[in-house]
């Protein structure tokens, strides 16, 4: 897409896009949204790509099924979900399998 069509699709003016392009200007958050809806990305892919959020941390696919899990669990099941996950590393841990430094809550 060239920078005229992303500024007509984003509905901002073609001299911020390629002042944002050639870095002489940082993008807003506002024209970052518009611009991931022109796009169809998500905000939070561009709002990285723009250095405005740290890069993502790489997983593997079981880390995020077990993310997307807790994420849909609540209150007192999300805990024992938790506990149940901190007392596999302690064992783990004790068999050697893995030295893990303690999280600060």
């Amino acid at each position: 897409m060239s920078p005229a069509e992303l500024a007509r699709k984003a509905g901002i003016d073609k001299g911020i896009i390629s002042r944002i392009l050639n870095r002489e200007r940082r993008p807003s958050p506002e024209s970052l949204e518009a611009i991931a809806r022109a796009l169809k990305l998500p905000s939070e892919t561009v709002f990285r790509a723009a250095g405005l959020l740290p890069s993502k941390v790489k997983t593997d696919p079981l880390t995020e099924e077990g993310l997307y899990i807790l994420q849909q669990l609540e209150g007192e099941d999300k805990e024992d979900a938790l506990r149940y996950l901190r007392m596999r590393l302690q064992v783990a841990e004790e068999r050697g399998k893995y030295s893990v430094r303690k999280r600060k809550n």
